[in-house]
């Protein structure tokens, strides 16, 4: 298992700002399983899929990919 800090991911609201403090954890993937409903699915950073996204999940992603 490695953890590391990212970058902060600063956003602003109308009203508001959120500053994001993300952690990256990664594990062995064949040691990790998941009980996903039918309103979930793995979001793959190569091939993502066309959904609505928030603005600041959007930048999170960009600093993972």
């Amino acid at each position: 298992k490695k953890i590391s800090e990212m970058n902060p991911v600063h956003h602003a609201f109308s009203h508001y700002t959120m500053d994001i403090f993300p952690i990256e954890v990664r594990i062995d993937s064949s040691s990790c399983k998941l009980d996903l409903n039918e309103n979930e699915f793995w979001y793959e950073l190569n091939h993502p899929k066309e959904v609505g996204m928030a603005s600041p999940v959007k930048k999170l992603l960009e600093q993972v990919r």
